[in-house]
């Protein structure tokens, strides 16, 4: 296995490992009260309380986030590549009302604008909710994996975000978040990727993503817990993203560290731990992800088979890492 596909499959195991740590501790915003439910103390892979948003799934399984994410892998596995109709397709018919789960805003929304034109073959299904949650980012890593290096990332990138979140800020964070984990899945350091990756953004939403940065720099000294509390615990970008760079900064090196304090820091603390579980996944590769954590993950064996045929595919297609844009820097995989 190269290099690049080691940390490929750890970026993608991370974010599916991120989802399913929260599953019990999702959207406990009170950490007192937390504390009343859970004792013991949180340590991932807690089982969801009666009454809980995710009550009925056992440890191991995914957050709606976490479905929606392997939604999205099997579907760029399934047709060879990322075709937003398709994708919308499907996610519109997975999450419409037959669905067991939670469904948040932008997956409603989303849900209420394209079925009207489901039937439609020409729908772009590029009219998603006008929202800046973390939804797209916490599924991103595939595409990334199958498009790192190539000139054609931002594009693919923005088309995915838009399928259920047509919103500047949402696509910038995203953009940034895809170059953040471009350079780490091709031997970056760290620190580097991430603030280039933020810094060096333009566009649209460019300069909202230099400020998360701002925020999470100027945060450095405190502990995971207390960061997500400044900026707050909320789903939205401008919490969510400065908490999830903190994270990865504070805990650089250790990836069980900078995951299990994400969880712990409780709020939307599923959506940032799956980012958080990509990246420390990209930098590290899969020799730093606790091998319990991958045991306790009830759909391993289907994510390790799906990331098989995506590298493949990768490779099927010279890996693109040959047709570099300026906004991917990195080594040829």
């Amino acid at each position: 296995m190269t290099a690049f596909a080691d940390r490929a499959r750890a970026a993608i195991l991370g974010q599916f490992i991120g989802d399913a740590m929260a599953l019990g501790s999702h959207w406990h915003y009170n950490l007192l009260e937390r504390t009343r439910l859970y004792p013991a103390g949180i340590n991932g892979f807690e089982r969801p309380v009666p009454g809980h948003y995710h009550a009925g799934r056992e440890p191991g399984e995914p957050t709606h986030y976490g479905d929606a994410a392997m939604l999205l892998l099997r579907s760029v596995v399934a047709d060879r590549g990322f075709d937003e109709r398709r994708f919308g397709r499907r996610f519109v018919t997975a999450f419409n009302a037959e669905y067991v789960g939670y469904r948040d805003k932008p997956t409603r929304i989303t849900i209420e604008n394209a079925l009207p034109h489901l039937d439609d073959p020409d729908f772009s299904f590029q009219c998603g909710a006008d929202d800046f949650q973390t939804v797209s980012m916490c599924r991103l890593a595939p595409i990334v994996v199958l498009h790192a290096g190539g000139a054609d990332r931002d594009a693919v990138v923005e088309r995915a975000v838009r399928v259920t979140q047509a919103n500047a800020e949402a696509v910038s964070h995203n953009r940034a978040y895809a170059w953040i984990l471009d350079t780490l899945l091709h031997g970056g350091e760290l620190r580097t990727a991430i603030v280039s990756g933020c810094s060096e953004l333009t566009g649209p939403g460019a300069e909202l993503v230099q400020i998360r940065l701002g925020d999470a720099l100027s945060m450095e000294g405190s502990s995971v817990v207390d960061a997500t509390g400044l900026v707050g615990r909320s789903c939205y970008l401008p919490c969510t993203f400065p908490s999830i760079i903190h994270a990865c900064l504070h805990h650089d090196g250790d990836f069980a560290a900078a995951i299990l304090e994400t969880v712990r820091a409780g709020g939307d603390n599923a959506s940032r731990a799956a980012c958080v579980g990509a990246i420390m996944g990209a930098a590290l590769g899969t020799a730093a992800i606790p091998q319990d954590y991958v045991r306790r993950l009830r759909a391993r064996d289907e994510i390790d088979a799906l990331v098989d045929c995506l590298l493949a595919l990768r490779a099927e297609n010279g890996s693109s890492a040959g047709r570099r844009s300026k906004a991917s820097p990195g080594a040829r995989d």
